[in-house]
């Protein structure tokens, strides 16, 4: 590792060329990358050795819980370290820094984003366990700002030291302060490299009008969807997202993918709770919104799903999933049964649409 001490002088400094990979650029090949955790990891390797990455393999050594009946079991550190390090010919190491510490690795001459986990919200309740992987790629000491690529609020994104504080506070504590650090073996010809590359001089593009959505919207959105993710109660992400809902920028502003997901685990906690009534009209619902995702919209830049068949990249599977677990449940299995298999016209792998059909064979 480069071991450079922190600069005298204040730091006012962004890596230039650090790629953001998350829900506002979310085509190709980066639309493999479906959580916070293998998009932080691509974003670093592909800065290290653009094009020489694979992000399918990212993303499945990452267990979630898109289309696949298990939770998302987090990752030791150790096992983080060793798969970097099977990407290529990289040092990785675990460090607990504090943000003055940060400037060895984020100034002009060393140039290495360092990933951390952090907690979504500062008022997060303990009892939803959801830690974000974002990527440091900037100081700004005279405005006592850090500076991240952040899957869920975009590109160069910026926390107050107080505001960083605060969330490293709601963050588990074998997490909190510890930055992933990953640099080339051969660093200094890494960063020769990357000095003579036309696009040195260039940040990433400038935030759009979308990503300055109302925030507090987003994080309902987002502790939503790990309510049902850790399998906490239901009626929790009823709640959160009726609060999505009602706000008055929803209609207006909110990604039709995540319109879409709402309506879809909505549909899921209601089916949870055998409120079979709002489970139908909230399903109908995600599968009236369920088409385009991939298309642009407005100031939205499309959401392709990897995992689909080829003509089917903006569709959700699940939508149509979800309606046939809610007509199966109310006795209807004409309707159940192709709901089912338009769930795995577009995602032919999805289990619980398989298991849906099947559980109507054998009645």
């Amino acid at each position: 590792m480069i071991q450079e001490n922190p600069l005298a002088q204040k730091i006012d400094y962004i890596i230039p060329g650090v790629p953001y990979y998350g829900i506002y650029n979310h085509k190709e090949s980066a639309s493999f990358l479906s959580t916070d955790k293998p998009a932080a990891i691509a974003s670093v390797l592909e800065y290290w050795n653009p094009g020489k990455n694979n992000f399918q393999t990212i993303d499945q050594f990452f267990p979630n819980l898109v289309e696949r009946k298990e939770f998302d079991k987090p990752r030791s550190w150790d096992e983080i370290k060793n798969f970097v390090n099977s990407q290529g010919n990289y040092v990785t190491e675990i460090e607990e820094l504090i943000i003055d510490d940060l400037k060895k690795y984020v100034n002009p001459k060393t140039k290495t984003p360092v990933i951390i986990t952090l907690a979504i919200d500062q008022n997060q309740p303990v009892n939803i366990p959801y830690y974000t992987m974002k990527v440091l790629i900037g100081i700004k000491e005279s405005e006592q700002k850090l500076v991240f690529h952040d899957f869920w609020f975009g590109n160069n994104y910026e926390l107050t030291y107080d505001e960083f504080n605060k969330l490293a506070e709601k963050t588990n504590p074998r997490f909190k302060n510890k930055y992933l650090v990953i640099q080339p073996k051969d660093i200094n010809n890494k960063l020769k490299e990357i000095n003579n590359a036309s696009n040195t001089n260039s940040l990433d593009p400038k935030r759009t009008q979308l990503t300055n959505i109302n925030s507090q919207m987003l994080l309902n959105y987002i502790l939503g969807s790990a309510v049902l993710k850790y399998g906490l109660p239901s009626r929790m992400a009823i709640d959160y997202s009726e609060k999505v809902k009602n706000e008055a920028s929803f209609e207006s502003s909110f990604p039709p993918i995540f319109k879409t997901l709402l309506f879809f685990r909505l549909a899921q906690a209601y089916l949870a709770l055998d409120d079979l009534d709002n489970a139908l009209a909230a399903a109908l619902k995600s599968v009236e919104l369920n088409h385009d995702l991939d298309k642009p919209s407005g100031d939205w830049p499309g959401y392709e799903i990897a995992y689909n068949s080829a003509s089917n990249k903006g569709q959700l599977s699940n939508s149509y999933r979800i309606l046939g677990d809610v007509f199966n449940k109310r006795g209807a299995p004409e309707e159940a049964k192709y709901n089912y298999q338009k769930a795995l016209e577009i995602y032919p792998e999805n289990q619980l649409a398989q298991e849906g059909l099947q559980s109507i064979a054998e009645k």
